[in-house]
């Protein structure tokens, strides 16, 4: 039976870029990193000759998430564009403290937005209104921002 979830894998080109854009750009905690290769690793993956090198970031000591995984493997690596409009993980949410601040920090060391953020007001008064914006890692994988607004 499921009862948790570990990790979301991203699968990256190139790993040491990948680093410095979660722990550089996004400024996510670095907690570890190791390869996998083998027999193994191999059937794990479904093919051969396979080498999978991985790092592990996480927001802070007290995020309660799972952390991210970028995985860059030996094999090569199709750059695909994230989009919404089609069967993959469609995003990663992070939640922030100040979006406006954070989204112009992000803007000015390059990242890519799909917008603004945005405000979203509920009738509802059990939910909580929020700011949300998208953006792209150094791969084209979307991230998305979240602020809840009291």
């Amino acid at each position: 039976m499921i009862k948790d979830i570990i990790h979301v894998g991203i699968s990256v080109r190139n790993l040491e870029d990948a680093k410095k854009f979660y722990g550089d750009v996004l400024c996510l905690k670095f907690t570890g990193d190791f390869i996998m290769e083998g027999k193994e690793t191999d059937i794990l993956f479904g093919r051969e000759d396979t080498v999978a090198r991985l790092a592990y970031f996480n927001g802070s000591d007290d995020l309660y998430a799972p952390p991210v995984e970028l995985i860059e493997f030996n094999h090569e690596i199709e750059k695909d564009q994230g989009s919404f409009f089609k069967t993959s993980v469609s995003e990663i949410c992070f939640a922030c403290v100040d979006i406006d601040k954070t989204y112009e920090d992000l803007k000015s060391k390059g990242v890519k937005f799909v917008s603004k953020p945005q405000y979203f007001k509920y009738e509802d008064p059990n939910q909580e209104n929020f700011k949300a914006v998208y953006f792209y890692d150094m791969d084209g994988n979307i991230m998305e921002l979240v602020e809840y607004i009291k």
